[in-house]
């Protein structure tokens, strides 16, 4: 009687509520997948764009100990050793199928005591180096000084498809 009593509002026993947690699970099991690839895949972006501005920092500290400054007549430029010392170091870091996806470009600034005008030279760059950008940099330069830049932009492809452009610019 009193299951009889129960079911009349509703509540027909154990047996009835696994078809809900089923329809439960079925609604939330997609959303719960996407939100663990995302924390995934970030994880793998983040891993990425530190290995970029680690080698990116190690590109810019080599260059300057490499680097034959530039002098009254000639531009700064690196040595053709140097220029593969800084390849090693790009294969050494991003593995030999990264720099498809690496553009870097090391450039030599350096502002004239005379005229304040800064000179740009390219120690050693990718085909489709990134551009040259000094904002922030060359406004800190005083008359005389000299800095290396290093930049790198890295174009990594998520698991959707979806291409993101991770860059990095060391200066030295």
């Amino acid at each position: 009687m009193r299951e009889r009593a129960l079911a009349r509002f509703g509540f027909r026993g154990p047996r009835a509520r696994s078809g809900i947690v089923a329809v439960e699970f079925g609604l939330l099991a997609p959303v719960l997948v996407m939100l663990l690839l995302g924390v995934v895949e970030s994880c793998r972006a983040l891993l990425a764009y530190r290995n970029v501005a680690q080698m990116t920092e190690s590109l810019a500290w080599t260059a300057q100990t490499l680097v034959t400054p530039a002098t009254s007549t000639a531009n700064a430029s690196l040595s053709t050793g140097a220029k593969t010392v800084l390849g090693n170091i790009i294969f050494v870091m991003q593995g030999a199928t990264a720099p498809a996806n690496l553009n870097i470009s090391v450039r030599y600034l350096a502002k004239s005591m005379t005229s304040g005008v800064i000179s740009d030279s390219v120690l050693y760059q990718t085909t489709s180096a990134p551009t040259a950008n000094n904002s922030g940099i060359a406004t800190n330069m005083m008359s005389g000084d000299t800095r290396i830049v290093a930049q790198s932009v890295y174009v990594y492809n998520l698991l959707i498809g979806i291409s993101v452009s991770l860059s990095s610019r060391y200066s030295l």
